[in-house]
């Protein structure tokens, strides 16, 4: 059985989120404690995690666990999993009801302050339960991971 296919079958979302909490405390009781899980039980997730990758997630020291090379390549795509799955609970929700949303409108500073306003100050009316989102950013390409300021109209 080919890796993609083992890990497909395998891999779980609770473990994900296991890794995700042992690798921001730096320790497997502090994330037990935070997961409301016996220590054991986190041990074993991260254990089966690494059996079934292949490869060691964890370096275990006497002052807790880091994430190793391979473990930091798991976290990274674990938060975006995450991230996915919340914006698909953000997409479903939209859809159960169309008069309720995000806009984030990307412009330069001048516009957003200006134009933007004036335009959107116009939509409330139609969609009342609307929220309309601008972010000022530092340079002309759109990150959406930054941390800008934020206009609430």
């Amino acid at each position: 059985m080919q890796l993609h296919e083992r890990i497909g079958r395998r891999l779980r979302l609770r473990d994900l989120n296991i890794f995700l909490v042992v690798a921001k405390e730096r320790s497997m009781s502090k994330a037990a404690d935070l997961l409301a899980v016996s220590q054991p039980a986190v041990s074993k997730a991260i254990s089966e995690m690494e059996l079934n990758l292949g490869v060691p997630l964890l370096d275990r020291g006497p002052r807790g666990v880091e994430p190793t090379l391979f473990g930091r390549a798991v976290l990274k795509r674990s938060l975006a999993i995450f991230d996915e799955l919340r914006q698909t609970v953000t997409d479903i929700d939209s859809l159960l009801d169309p008069t309720v949303g995000l806009a984030r409108i990307g412009t330069a500073g001048t516009l957003a302050t200006g134009l933007c306003r004036l335009s959107l100050s116009g939509s409330r009316g139609s969609i009342p339960a609307s929220h309309f989102m601008s972010s000022k950013e530092r340079s002309a390409r759109c990150n959406a991971n930054s941390a800008n300021a934020t206009s609430n109209f």
